[in-house]
This record gives C-alpha cells, structure tokens and sequence, in this order.
C-alpha cells in the first residue's frame, strides 16, 4: 500500500511505464554521469541489468523501464534534488566520498546504494529527506514513532514560526553527517 503522497506502484499501466521510461532513462543518465559513476555501478543502481541494456539505452536514450526500475530511477531523482538542496556547489561529488555517518560506516553513499539494493536506494534517500527538511538522523525517532526535529527547531522558536536557516554549522566541505 502506498503512503499519503508517495505513487502507488500497482497500478501503473502499460503506457504509463511506456511515457515515463524514456524521460526517466535520459534523467538517470544524466545524474549519474554528473555522479562520476561507471557502467557497472549504474548497472547495479538499476536492480543489476545487463551492460549491453544500459548500453543500449545510453546510445538510443530511450528504453523500457520495469516498475522496479522506475522506483529506483525514482530514487536517483530524489538524491539528486536533495543533494543539490543541501549542498549546491559540491552535491554531485557527495555520492562519492567516504561519510562519517552510521548509515555509511565510513564508506562512500554510492557503496550503500548498490551494496544493499533498493532498499539501498531508499534509505540514502530517506535520509537526505530528513536532513533536507531539517529533522536531523533519519533514525531518530519519537515515541510516537515519528521522525523528530532537532531540538534547534522545537520549542519557542517553533512557536514563533522562525526556523534556522542552516542547522548544521559551518563546514570547510558542509556535507550531511
């Protein structure tokens, strides 16, 4: 079951996938061109599809995408625009530099996004969200479960409406922890 706001997989048809599969392969090409990435690591992104298909689809820039591969193209996208929300002038060197984080454990994104699959894909993605939307570790959460907000967020200057515009300090290579 799909949640509030996020598509619902099963009931794409057919021509759906048929009008999104060009756009989204010339789009995950482009990301991961920006991203440095090899044919291999693309070819893992992408569920573990054969290179002579990505290479097909490199050259034709046009393709069909299985649901499954649309939800990761889908991911692609989602780190791609959080990224260059958090950190426009270095997003697209990010995926590709070890991170300290406990996600990571010290290795770069891209490892976690092809090591361990789609659900690779929707964790790095997750997290950036919640570092995009100001909440701090994706795993922090509530007692309700929820995600919570750091605690520069919470309280009177809540009240009054005013968020910090930047929750992390100021780093010589600001990247999300």
């Amino acid at each position: 079951m799909a949640g509030e706001g996020q598509p619902n997989w099963s009931e794409r048809t057919e021509a759906d996938l048929k009008r999104l599969s060009g756009p989204g392969i010339r789009i995950f090409l482009n990301i991961t061109q920006a991203w440095g990435l090899s044919a291999e690591q693309q070819c893992q992104l992408l569920g573990g599809i054969e290179m002579a298909t990505l290479q097909t689809w490199a050259r034709d820039r046009d393709g069909l995408l299985d649901l499954d591969q649309l939800e990761r193209v889908s991911h692609v996208i989602g780190i791609y625009r959080s990224l260059h929300t958090l950190l426009p002038t270095t997003a697209d060197g990010w995926v590709n530099r070890p991170n300290d984080n406990p996600l990571f454990q010290g290795h770069p994104a891209i490892e976690t996004m092809t090591r361990d699959d789609l659900p690779g894909l929707r964790e790095v993605r997750a997290h950036l969200q919640s570092r995009e939307l100001g909440w701090g570790d994706s795993r922090q959460r509530g007692r309700n479960g929820r995600a919570r907000r750091p605690k520069a967020t919470r309280g009177r200057a809540n009240r009054l409406g005013r968020l910090p515009t930047n929750p992390w300090p100021a780093q010589e290579h600001p990247e999300p922890p």
